[in-house]
């Protein structure tokens, strides 16, 4: 048996749609347990960060966001170099201060991507 003229075309046609969404389908799934198994790993280690982040702001993680906020912004206010630098303090203190201004501000942003409903 001959298959050809439109026939052939649409016999291909079923075929590669059949193929390719196969291949689409196992490709697909294939990506989503990896992508889902990273996802899996950083999120154990981000909880951790998550959690070290809060004891950093010295706040509960069920914390609302206004309690959150004011924890930050108190500590920001404490160590800021700048207000270091006004209040008198040595260059030792002062960059002491700018250390955990930096640890302040890690664990905000941290907190503040966790977070997403503040948003």
């Amino acid at each position: 048996m001959v298959v050809g003229g439109a026939r052939g075309s649409w016999i291909g046609a079923i075929v590669g749609a059949l193929l390719g969404d196969y291949l689409e389908n196992r490709f697909f799934l294939k990506r989503r347990r990896s992508v889902s198994s990273r996802i899996f790993s950083e999120d154990i280690l981000y909880d951790d960060e998550l959690s070290a982040a809060y004891k950093t702001l010295g706040v509960r993680p069920d914390a609302p966001y206004e309690v959150v906020h004011a924890a930050y912004r108190e500590f920001s206010r404490k160590y800021h170099p700048d207000a270091m630098k006004a209040a008198g303090a040595d260059e030792n203190e002062i960059a002491q201060a700018g250390s955990k201004m930096a640890e302040i501000n890690v664990a905000w942003n941290l907190i503040k991507k966790a977070r997403k409903d503040w948003q």
